[in-house]
C-alpha cells in the first residue's frame, strides 16, 4: 500500500513538473509574439496637422489628430488626402475607438487663428460635433466633394458648412445646430471625364465681393494650366483682384438667392 502510494505521488510530482515545464514555454512563445505585435497606430506630424497612422486594421489609414504649432498659426487650411502615400479618411473624430487605451481619446482642433478649412474631397469622415468648438474665429468649412453633404452634415455645431451646388434650386438646408449652404464661387475642370462631376474647388464669398482665396492650381496628364476664366472657351480670364461676384439678390420671402460664379480652368496641350 505505502509503496502504491508513493509511485502516485512520483506521478504527480511528475506531472506538476511537466505542467511547469509547458507553462513556461507557453509564456516565453506568448512574450515572443507580444514583442512581435505592432501597435495599432503609429503617431506623427505632417504640415500642419498631427495625425495617427493605423496599422493595425486591415487597411491602413490616416486620422488627423490635431493641429501643429505651423498649423494654428495659420488662417486658411486645406485638408491633405493623404500623408505619404497613406489615405486621410477621419478628421479629429473624437473618442478614439481604435486606440487600445481604455480612458476618452479626444483629437480636436483647436485654433485662435483658423478662419476657413477645406476638405477637398468627400470620403473624410468626422463624427464629433465638438470637433471644431477650440476654433472659435472659424467662418467657413468648405467640402469640395460634390458627395460629401449626405456624411457630413450631421456633424458640427453652431458652424457654417458649405458644399458645391447641384441642385440650383435648392438654396439652403439646416440641421441640428449647424447650418448647410452651397458655394457660390465654384472651380471647374473644364473638359470631359473629369472627376467629382467636374468640380476642381468651391467656396463662398460676400456678393459684390472680391475672391478671396486662390486654390493651388489643378493638374492634367498632358496639359498645362493656363489660368481660371469665366465662361467655358475661354475668352476672358478672371482677374481676382479686380472681378467681383454680382451684388446680393433676394426672392419674395426676403431670401437672398444662390448666384453662383462659375470659373473654367484652361487647359494648354504640352
Amino acid at each position: 500500500m505505502k509503496k502504491g502510494v508513493r509511485i502516485l505521488l512520483e506521478i504527480v510530482v511528475a506531472m506538476i513538473i511537466l505542467a511547469v515545464i509547458l507553462l513556461s514555454i507557453v509564456c516565453c512563445s506568448i512574450s515572443k509574439a507580444l514583442k512581435n505585435i505592432k501597435p495599432l497606430y503609429v503617431s506623427g506630424e505632417n504640415g500642419d496637422f498631427k495625425y495617427r497612422l493605423y496599422t493595425g486594421t486591415h487597411k491602413k489609414f490616416i486620422k488627423l489628430d490635431g493641429l501643429t504649432e505651423e498649423g494654428k498659426k495659420k488662417e486658411i487650411i486645406v485638408v491633405p488626402t493623404e500623408i505619404d502615400g497613406y489615405p486621410v479618411e477621419w478628421l479629429s473624430s473624437g473618442l478614439d475607438w481604435f486606440s487600445n487605451r481604455s480612458d476618452f481619446d479626444f483629437g480636436f482642433l483647436e485654433s485662435a487663428n483658423l478662419k476657413a478649412i477645406y476638405l477637398p474631397h468627400s470620403q473624410i469622415a468626422i463624427e464629433a460635433y465638438e470637433t471644431f468648438l477650440g476654433c472659435p474665429n472659424l467662418e467657413k468649412i468648405v467640402y469640395i466633394g460634390v458627395n460629401a453633404y449626405y456624411g457630413a452634415y450631421k456633424v458640427y455645431y453652431n458652424q457654417k458648412v458649405y458644399f458645391p451646388c447641384l441642385d440650383e434650386d435648392n438654396e439652403t438646408s439646416y440641421y441640428l445646430s449647424g447650418e448647410i449652404y452651397y458655394a457660390n464661387v465654384v472651380y471647374l475642370y473644364n473638359y470631359e471625364g473629369a472627376e467629382n462631376e467636374g468640380h476642381y474647388w468651391a467656396d463662398y464669398f460676400t456678393y459684390g465681393e472680391t475672391i478671396g482665396y486662390i486654390p493651388e492650381e489643378p493638374k492634367r496628364t498632358g496639359y498645362t494650366f493656363g489660368g481660371w476664366y469665366k465662361e467655358a472657351k475661354c475668352e476672358n480670364k478672371w482677374d481676382f483682384g479686380i472681378d467681383t461676384l454680382p451684388e446680393s439678390k433676394f426672392n419674395s420671402r426676403g431670401k437672398e438667392i444662390l448666384q453662383k460664379t462659375k470659373l473654367y480652368a484652361k487647359w494648354i496641350k504640352e
